[in-house]
């Protein structure tokens, strides 16, 4: 019996500490089918998701609020007729859970990804999809450029990776290309990036006029994810204790070998 409680014991701070290290956006608590309906950001221009923090501005100089930087969102409706639909997915539904993010570019700055501590981590993924605003620009018209995306235009995010104030990496990921666009939920590998403290993104079109970019500058983000690897060989290394924890998931250190909470060896 003590030998079952122990390994229960376990198994329950595996799945917990693991929580820790995806960013689902589960923790907000916004009215079912909206857009938050509350500043979710705290002093620091930030809300947490995970181990994540992730920059939000609120301006509302105009009276109402208006979002830049990243909203959580659950709207299941897909039926996009005004900016009011902004923070709609394609699809409507997150990748996992009820809740996802929505990116618009902001000049405000507060739009950035950052680390929690800020201490350098390997990512490992994120999901992506377009909103249901970006689709409307794209298979019907964006209202500053006339008609639909032909085979020739296309729409990019840029993702930069950061270590402190250095620049790691860049991935391009485009969200409409060779007369298709994305309606899905897709997987985002960020491990080209290497070890970073922030991300921070860039939106690109063929679709501009004489002010810029004309395809509204949203993306829908879920499931923001450590790498499993991260920190495994220094902490075989370094750590001398029993227990072991890399990336907020659990393990027994014995003897220079990992094992998971389960028994099985891992390294």
């Amino acid at each position: 019996m003590k030998k079952f409680y122990f390994a229960l014991c376990m198994f329950l701070s595996v799945n917990m500490f693991a929580q820790n290290a995806v960013a689902d956006f589960e923790e907000a608590a916004i009215t079912p089918d909206s857009a938050n309906s509350q500043y979710l950001m705290d002093e620091t221009g930030t809300f947490t998701s995970g181990d994540f923090l992730f920059g939000q501005y609120v301006d509302t100089s105009w009276g109402d609020a208006y979002y830049y930087g990243f909203v959580v969102s659950n709207h299941t409706d897909t039926d996009w007729q005004s900016f009011d639909d902004a923070y709609q997915v394609v699809g409507g539904q997150a990748h996992s859970g009820d809740n996802f993010a929505v990116w618009y570019a902001s000049w405000y700055g507060g739009d950035r990804v950052s680390v929690a501590g800020d201490k350098a981590k390997k990512l490992d993924c994120f999901y992506i999809n377009n909103t249901t605003y970006a689709e409307h620009a794209i298979t019907v018209s964006d209202g500053m450029t006339q008609g639909p995306f032909t085979a020739d235009d296309w729409f990019k995010l840029t993702i930069y990776g950061w270590n402190g104030a250095t620049m790691t990496d860049s991935i391009d990921f485009y969200l409409a290309k060779d007369g298709s666009y994305i309606q899905e939920w897709t997987k985002v590998d960020l491990t080209a990036l290497g070890a970073v403290t922030e991300l921070s993104f860039a939106m690109s079109s063929t679709r501009n006029n004489s002010y810029g970019m004309t395809t509204p500058a949203y993306f829908c983000m879920d499931d923001l994810t450590y790498a499993i690897e991260q920190g495994l060989e220094d902490a075989i290394v370094t750590e001398k204790a029993q227990k072991v924890i890399i990336n907020g998931v659990l393990y027994i250190n014995r003897d220079g070998r990992l094992y998971n909470a389960l028994g099985a060896e891992v390294r």
